[in-house]
């Protein structure tokens, strides 16, 4: 949504709280737009660095994904991306790594070859490695993420940037 692009996420929660109670009264039962509420008030509790809160909005979203999407999904992966994060922000390390693995497993099958869903698995991956101190699988790791983002972004780019750091 445009308040979350804003970056004005206390803006942002109020409409998704007012759009999930909708929606509440609108579906029984798992439906992707609930899914995709209870996804965008995690990432707006994220951005609140309510973290706590994130991860049981973004925890519900998955579970109802699973629910709704047999299989490999995209909206799956990167619900489990978001998971992992959120673990990464509350510093749960082992967690984090965890979902990001499975995460970035499912984005490999989704998308084979070079894909900037799976860079971003990678370099998150990379991140937790390091918290980890499994230092091998951090540069293992963060290269591969260079490496496939300089073949997706010809030129100056930023996810090119941050794989260099």
């Amino acid at each position: 949504g445009i308040y979350i692009n804003l970056g004005r996420y206390d803006e942002a929660l109020g409409v998704y709280q007012q759009a999930r109670q909708m929606q509440q009264r609108l579906y029984s039962g798992d439906h992707p737009d609930v899914a995709n509420a209870l996804y965008s008030l995690g990432i707006s509790y994220n951005g609140l660095v309510q973290h706590e809160e994130a991860l049981s909005m973004h925890l519900q979203a998955l579970n109802m994904l699973q629910r709704l999407f047999s299989g490999d999904h995209p909206y799956v992966a990167n619900s489990m991306f978001l998971i992992g994060k959120t673990y990464y922000d509350l510093r749960r390390h082992e967690e984090a790594f965890s979902m990001l693995q499975q995460a970035l497993q499912m984005l490999q099958r989704l998308f084979p070859g070079d894909h900037q869903e799976v860079a971003n698995s990678l370099h998150l991956l990379a991140s937790t490695y390091n918290k980890l101190g499994r230092h091998q699988e951090e540069l293992d790791a963060d290269l591969k993420a260079l490496h496939m983002r300089q073949r997706l972004f010809q030129g100056d780019h930023d996810d090119v940037v941050s794989s260099l750091w």
